[in-house]
């Protein structure tokens, strides 16, 4: 005759086992999530950082300028694995801008006159550490003193005589003729047009641009900036 302390015993061990069995379960499921989380981020492509300063000047001449200069990264980043997007609205509500690929496929402009642009090459590595000269984007990396500028051609500045370009040139008057960046067709364009699209000459100062710069192979945007055009 099994006496009540025995019955009592073993009721209490039943429960015990069953959530002894329940955190064994639990374990196991926290686990495999983990493991399976943690493959998914191995195989993720770590963005790097950067910290940039961007300035745009626009004065309707030849002296308008675009700079940008890397103040600190986390890595050096080459620029063949950057996009860099712009996007400007001017004070009576124009838009415009560019998509910058260093393979040259950039999109943006519309058409000027005729034919779509597929340029490269700008903005240009001017100085810092691995730059030598005037150093084509896709050709230098970004690391901490980078810099890059350009500047607009045929831009604001009186000229003797040509067809196109009649006589006696106004401030903010734009011709984009000559350049050493080619578009399709063999088109001509300048690094202006490469970078902020058709239509860029209409940024007064107080304008704003802002600047996107995409890490291609993880996908991560690490600039978001906007700058005040200047004059």
């Amino acid at each position: 005759m099994m006496c009540s302390y025995e019955k009592s015993r073993d009721a209490g061990v039943s429960p015990v086992v069953g959530v002894m069995l329940m955190l064994v379960v639990t374990i196991i499921i926290a686990a495999v999530v983990s493991a399976f989380a943690g493959g998914m981020t191995a195989g993720e492509k770590k963005a790097p950082t950067a910290n940039v300063e961007i300035h745009l000047r626009n004065d309707g001449s030849g002296n308008s300028y675009f700079l940008m200069k890397v103040l600190s990264v986390s890595e050096g980043i080459s620029t063949k694995d950057i996009k860099i997007t712009t996007y400007w609205i001017n004070s009576t509500g124009g838009r415009g801008g560019a998509t910058i690929l260093s393979s040259g496929n950039n999109t943006g402009y519309t058409t000027y006159p005729s034919a779509k642009f597929k340029t490269a090459n700008a903005p240009n590595g001017v100085s810092g550490p691995g730059v030598s000269g005037s150093t084509d984007f896709g050709n230098y990396s970004w690391v901490s003193g980078t810099m890059m500028e350009n500047w607009p051609p045929n831009y604001g500045a009186p000229v003797v005589s040509t067809t196109a370009m009649g006589v006696g040139a106004k401030p903010y008057q734009y011709w984009p003729l000559w350049t050493d960046y080619v578009g399709a067709g063999g088109t001509e364009v300048d690094s202006f047009t490469a970078m902020f699209g058709v239509g860029w000459n209409t940024l007064r100062p107080g304008d704003t641009l802002t600047v996107k710069v995409t890490h291609i192979p993880s996908g991560k945007v690490i600039v978001n900036q906007q700058a005040i055009v200047e004059g």
